[in-house]
C-alpha cells in the first residue's frame, strides 16, 4: 500500500491498490532500475536483512526527473520472522540541486585558487564574490577564514568566527549534531554535509545546507578544509507547509 503523498511524488492517480510492479518500474530511471530490482528480490526472498536505504531517480511522463531517498524496515513477529516491510520515500530533488550548486561553487573556488595562488588579496576578493557562505579551516578543524557574506549574515566580528567560536551561531537544537558530524569528518578525512539552523544578525534562525570538503596536496596529505553553505530557508518552509 502507498500513502497519497507517494502517489503525488510519482505523479500517479490515487488508487487503493497502488500501481502494478511494471507500472512502478516504468517510472524508475533506466540507470537506477537494477538496484531497485535487486532490493525487491532481497525483500521477496524472505532472508534475514536489516534496514536499508537507497537513492534513485524517477522520470515523470512530462520528462521531469526527481531524486528520491527511500528507507525500508522489516517488521518481525515474536519468533523473529519478517511479516512485512514498511518504509518511506522522500523527494530530495531540491537537496540534490543544492548539493550540486555547492559542488560547483567549491570547484569554482578551487579553480580560482590556482589562478590566484600568488595573490592572497586577489584570492579573498574572488571568494567574497562567490554566491555562498564560504570558510576554510586548518586540518584540525580550526576556522581561519570566513568570507564577507558569512560575516554579514551572522553579524559577528572576524575574531568571533575563528577557531571553534562559530558554534555560537548554530541553533541549540542543531549544535550537538552538527559539531559531532564535523568531528567525524575530521577524524575520517571525508566530506560532510548537514542541514542546520544558523542565527542571522537580527537574531532569527535560518536553515543552511552545509558542505565541508578536504583539500589534499600532491602526496594525498590533508592540508586544509573548505566549507560552503547556501540558504535553504524557503525550501524548508515549503516542506513544512505541505
Amino acid at each position: 500500500s502507498w500513502s497519497r503523498e507517494i502517489f503525488n511524488i510519482y505523479a500517479y492517480e490515487y488508487l487503493e491498490t497502488g500501481p502494478t510492479w511494471p507500472q512502478f518500474l516504468e517510472r524508475i530511471h533506466p540507470e537506477d532500475r537494477p538496484q531497485i530490482e535487486q532490493r525487491a528480490r532481497m525483500e521477496a526472498s524472505g532472508k534475514e536483512w536489516l534496514d536499508s536505504q537507497i537513492d534513485f531517480r524517477i522520470i515523470l511522463p512530462d520528462g521531469t526527473i526527481k531524486h528520491l531517498h527511500s528507507v525500508a524496515h522489516p517488521v518481525r513477529d515474536d519468533s523473529g520472522e519478517i511479516t512485512e516491510v514498511v518504509g518511506t520515500v522522500m523527494d530530495v530533488t531540491e537537496q540534490w540541486k543544492a548539493r550540486t550548486e555547492l559542488e560547483k561553487a567549491f570547484e569554482e573556488i578551487k579553480q580560482r585558487t590556482e589562478a590566484a595562488r600568488r595573490s592572497e588579496r586577489e584570492l579573498r576578493d574572488v571568494v567574497n564574490t562567490v554566491p555562498a557562505h564560504v570558510w576554510s579551516t586548518s586540518p584540525e578543524g580550526q576556522v581561519d577564514f570566513v568570507n564577507d557574506r558569512w560575516l554579514q549574515f551572522t553579524g559577528l566580528a572576524l575574531d568571533e568566527a575563528f577557531g571553534w567560536k562559530w558554534e555560537a551561531v548554530l541553533h541549540p537544537d542543531d549544535r550537538t549534531r552538527v559539531v559531532a558530524d564535523w568531528h567525524t569528518a575530521l577524524k575520517n578525512g571525508r566530506a560532510m554535509e548537514s542541514e542546520a539552523r544558523v542565527r542571522r544578525a537580527d537574531g532569527e534562525y535560518c536553515w543552511w545546507f552545509i558542505r565541508n570538503v578536504p583539500l589534499r596536496d600532491e602526496t594525498g596529505k590533508l592540508v586544509r578544509w573548505y566549507g560552503t553553505a547556501i540558504d535553504i530557508e524557503d525550501r524548508k518552509r515549503a516542506e513544512q507547509a505541505h
